[in-house]
């Protein structure tokens, strides 16, 4: 069709929201943003946003729909679209959001992976099972943003989870590597120093930014390196 874009695709499949709402509360949002501080600006910025909020969620929930549409533009559209969603819509949307990461797209998982990182540390510890369960995915940046999505949760969290992300630390790709040692920095020094030999073996990773990543996350927690492959808690 002639004039066609995905955007339009999009918006063929997201009720607009109506025009009178839409001026009234980017109005307000916008005089909010461009310095106005009065208690009225900031009391009617609080009111657009609430009113917002039912459209956003709906919209959140279209565009995650539309990451299964045939159409690969369709598709693209909604992959951009994902990564600006805001965080309150995606926590909405979790289940279904890691569902996702079940797509044969390695685009689409990629940018799931984006958005979960976007999520608060609660949410991401309540879905972190299935998270954690798609380390093996086939690509590596998806195992990479896995990892840091399973590094933002609180140290406790993260412990129940970490002989998953301890057995990435041999994965085939340096940048995952990487993320395994970075992520387990997250833990507290007690759990630490469970995974503190395998950690250490990484000292002797073929790649530098794996190594140097091993020594910071060593050094983090109150490790000392004495030689290559040992480490001592202090």
């Amino acid at each position: 069709m002639e004039g066609y874009s995905p955007s339009d695709a999009m918006d063929e499949s997201i009720d607009a929201l109506p025009n009178e709402l839409l001026a009234a509360c980017f109005a307000e949002l916008s005089d909010v943003s461009l310095g106005c501080a009065s208690r009225t600006s900031k009391h009617w910025h609080r009111v657009a946003e609430s009113l917002l909020a039912p459209h956003k969620l709906a919209r959140t929930a279209k565009v995650i729909a539309n990451l299964d549409d045939p159409r690969w533009e369709v598709r693209q559209v909604a992959v951009e679209r994902l990564c600006k969603s805001d965080s309150a819509s995606l926590a909405v949307h979790a289940p279904t959001l890691v569902a996702k990461l079940e797509h044969a797209n390695k685009d689409v998982r990629c940018a799931v992976v984006e958005a979960l990182e976007n999520l608060d540390a609660a949410t991401i510890a309540w879905h972190a099972a299935a998270i954690a369960a798609k380390l093996e995915d086939p690509d590596a940046y998806v195992r990479k943003g896995l990892l840091q999505t399973l590094g933002s949760m609180e140290a406790s969290s993260l412990a129940f989870h970490a002989a998953a992300i301890v057995a990435k630390l041999e994965d085939s790709a340096p940048i995952v590597r990487r993320a395994a040692v970075i992520c387990l920095g997250n833990l507290d020094a007690a759990s630490l120093a469970k995974y503190s030999t395998a950690i250490a073996a990484k000292l002797e990773d073929s790649v530098p930014y794996v190594r140097n990543a091993a020594v910071q996350t060593l050094g983090r927690v109150g490790c000392s390196v004495d030689r290559p492959g040992s480490v001592s808690i202090s």
